[in-house]
Order: C-alpha cells, then structure tokens, then sequence
C-alpha cells in the first residue's frame, strides 16, 4: 500500500537521473546516452535547487504564519476555543493545499509545499491540543496531555513523512516519541529504562541494516575481481567535488615561503651584522 503523493515509478525515476549525473561526470556514459537516460526516466515533476528550497520554504512559511496572526487580529479571537477551532481549520486548510500543489503543479521538494504541510502538522497539533485541554481540565497543563501533545506530533509527522517523504519528519516523529517515558510519572530509573526501550528498537533495526550491508559487500569482494554478476562494492563512480589537495596547497605556500625568506636575508644584512663595518642598507 502506496501512502506517498509520489508514485514508485517516479521515486524511481528521479533516483535514476541523480545517477546519470553522477555516470556521466565520472565518464562512464556519454552525452547522447545521458539524454536517452533522461527521455525514458521522465519524472514529471517540478524540481529546484537546495538554495530555492530553503528560500521558498521559509518564505512561504512566514507568509502563512502572517496570514493566521491577521487572521486572528482582525478578527479580535480571545477565547481558547475559538483559537483552537481556528488553528484546527487553518492546519487542515494549509494542508489539502499542500497536497492540491502536489497534485495539480507537480511540485516535487520544492519548498512552498514543504512549508505548508509542516505548517499544518503544527497548527493542528496545537488546535487539538489547546481544545483538548480546555474541554476536559479547564485548561490546566498535566502529564496526561503532555503525553496527548507527543502523541499527536508523533502520529502527524509520521504521517507527513509517509504522505510527503520528508526524512526530517520521521525524526521529529521519532523524537515526539522517544519524550513520551518522561510524562509517565515513572521513577527516574523507570523512565530511563523505559526510553532505552524505545531507542534500542530503532538501534536494532539500524544495526540488522549495517550487518546485512556488511555480508553483502564480503561476498562481492570474494567474487572475482571483486565484482559478482556486474555487481561491485568497488567506488567506480567520480564525485562532484574533489576539494583541495596537498599538492595544491604546496604550490600556494610556495611563494609565501620564498617570500619569508627573502625577507628574513634583507634582515640578516640590516645594520652591518654581516661585517659591513655596522653601516646602513642605504650605503
């Protein structure tokens, strides 16, 4: 069961043209092959750089928290359950709006969808927390609705990461959860105990991954040529970026050091330290 408002073929798509870039940078594809590449992996979505993505989801996401504080001044809301019934609808509006930019403009991490639906995690987080509380303890803050606030950031982000695909998500799911042993009213030890639970559930599936990946790159390497059925653990691919390396760090220091020294031997001879009968430079 597919969740995601990208199908698996497009997932897969974009992976694949990642790698071409990557293929043809290290020269094992051509120019007309890297263009085949791109009109079979068509991914028909919207994509922009790490630069526009930061840029619009901070844009967009200030625009939206603007739109809820006029909102909410212009309309003079005081009562905790008028906020919450505002905050709920706003949450659920920014939301369907998120996925409406997905599906009608194909929007693929681009920013403005990625502001809106983290946006509306919080906003209905904080609704039904705000209405919760009010509706069955006046307001007062306890462990119970600590418990409750958790729970609802945990179930939300896990869902924005299975509808959306953000990574980020499932870490703010995980750490939603992992707070939930320290509102138990529990001893320390028992909360402690508690919480190692928790995280060694996720350490052992972190640890099953590494162990399977380490077998799997053995037995490549005890293949011939370190390859089995085209298949290698062997690095071929060139990165992007080599950075610097020491050769051209000597050949920058190299005119510095030439240059030290010449100023270190017009010193030597300053004063007549070398016999010169202690006259000047300018004699």
């Amino acid at each position: 069961m597919n969740l995601s408002l990208y199908s698996p073929r497009q997932e897969e798509n974009i992976y694949i043209r990642k790698q071409t870039r990557t293929w043809k940078r290290s020269g094992l594809i051509t120019d007309s092959q890297l263009t085949a590449m791109d009109v079979l992996t068509n991914t028909d979505v919207r994509q922009t750089n790490i630069f526009f993505r930061v840029i619009f989801f901070i844009f967009t996401y200030h625009c939206v928290a603007a739109m809820v504080g006029l909102f909410a001044w212009i309309t003079k809301i005081r009562s905790s359950m008028a906020i919450s019934s505002t905050l709920i609808i706003a949450g659920v509006i920014f939301y369907f709006l998120a996925e409406y930019l997905i599906t009608k403009y194909r929007f693929y991490r681009h920013g403005i969808e990625e502001a809106l639906a983290v946006f509306s995690m919080l906003l209905l987080c904080a609704g039904l927390f705000i209405g919760a509380t009010n509706i069955f303890s006046g307001g007062r803050w306890t462990h119970q609705y600590a418990i409750f606030l958790c729970l609802l950031f945990a179930v939300s982000a896990c869902w924005i990461y299975l509808r959306f695909g953000y990574l980020y998500a499932a870490l703010i799911s995980v750490v939603a959860t992992c707070i939930i042993p320290f509102q138990l009213s529990l001893p320390p030890a028992g909360e402690r105990v508690l919480l190692l639970i928790v995280l060694c559930l996720i350490f052992f599936l972190n640890v099953i991954l590494v162990i399977l990946s380490i077998i799997i790159n053995r037995w490549l390497n005890t293949g011939e040529n370190k390859a089995r059925d085209g298949f290698t653990a062997e690095n071929i691919l060139k990165p992007e970026s080599h950075g610097i390396g020491l050769a051209d760090v000597a050949a920058a220091l190299t005119p510095m050091v030439t240059n030290i020294e010449v100023q270190q031997q017009g010193k030597y001879f300053d004063g007549g330290t070398s016999g010169g009968g202690e006259t000047s430079r300018g004699f």
